[in-house]
């Protein structure tokens, strides 16, 4: 005689009933829960990581905050960047993508001066600073070896938004664009003059009007005074700069140069300044002013912990100049 259990049909349809409450269940609570998103700021050292496989720190180039906050701050109208070379402005916005993909999905739209350029900054940027080294995101790198019609270097495809790379050089690209994620780099490198298009740089800024809280960076660096597009938006926002301060004395706030810094190539993070800029310090003090900002280094270069930041918003962005 057989052990095996008989299930009778009404205890079957009793199993099917409960399971089907518990699956509704289930759904209802996900959709109905409560957001759990993780702030920009802590996306940034919890969940990016450097091409080195280390986590990044604001307190690398404490500048670099602000300039973040601002790109997510529901006052701002548009953010723009005018900084040196090496001024970590990349590392911003490509912070601020990240997010965006992993956190907060959206519609992104990027423009620069050729295509050739936007290609070169998907491949050696978007992707090897951002998606190949960040857990995360890695399935949309170009380190899987896999060939995807959604994934190429100007086109990218996530849940929920997907990124979009424009050259200033192929207006007719952009037609059909619309984004709520506007980033344009190297702009003052973008033509001003009117084609059968239109300028470039204008039509690229209405891709997002349809959207009512469509975030806008723009960044570059400055051209000839008087022609630049970087500057220009720079005296049409409220012009913040990260100033040092003095560490001997603690007074008077300075915009430091690169050509004030010494260092050495081997050491370069012992970065000092050798401008005189306080004037209640020794003269021995003043000829070793340390950099109240940690320096930041590329290669043998040394990043000086000062930028120049300017945020169009509808009320002050309570940077302290």
């Amino acid at each position: 005689m057989s052990n095996a259990t008989t299930i009778r049909p009404h205890e079957i349809r009793a199993i099917s009933r409960s399971s089907a409450v518990e699956l509704r269940a289930r759904i209802a609570a996900r959709c109905y829960a409560f957001s759990s998103l993780i702030p920009p700021e802590e996306w940034a050292q919890d969940i990016y990581r450097l091409p080195t496989g280390g986590r990044f720190r604001w307190e690398f180039a404490p500048y670099t905050r602000a300039m973040f906050k601002s790109i997510f701050d529901p006052n701002s109208i548009e953010t723009s960047m005018q900084l040196f070379s090496r001024g970590l402005k990349s590392t911003v916005i490509l912070l601020a993508i990240g997010y965006a993909i992993d956190q907060a999905p959206r519609r992104i739209l990027s423009l620069w001066p050729t295509n050739g350029q936007g290609e070169k900054w998907s491949k050696d940027n978007l992707c090897g600073e951002l998606l190949n080294c960040t857990p995360a995101l890695s399935y949309l790198g170009n380190a899987t070896g896999k060939r995807i019609t959604s994934n190429t270097l100007l086109h990218k495809e996530f849940p929920g938004g997907l990124i979009d790379i424009f050259g200033a050089n192929s207006p007719g690209d952009m037609r059909r664009a619309k984004g709520s994620f506007l980033y344009a780099d190297e702009i003052d490198a973008i033509g001003s003059e009117q084609t059968d298009e239109g300028d470039q740089l204008a039509i690229f800024n209405k891709r997002g009007d349809e959207y009512p809280d469509t975030i806008r960076v723009f960044s570059s660096y400055p051209s000839v005074q008087g022609l630049s597009r970087i500057n220009a938006r720079l005296k049409d926002s409220d012009h913040n700069e990260w100033h040092s301060t003095c560490v001997e004395c603690g007074g008077e706030p300075f915009v430091m140069h690169r050509n004030q810094l010494r260092y050495d190539i081997a050491s370069p993070e012992g970065a000092r300044s050798s401008a005189r800029v306080a004037r209640r310090c020794s003269p021995t003090a003043n000829a070793t002013i340390w950099l109240t900002a940690k320096v930041t280094t590329t290669g043998d270069h040394a990043t000086p912990s000062v930028a120049s930041v300017a945020i169009r918003r509808t009320r002050s962005s309570g940077l302290t100049p």
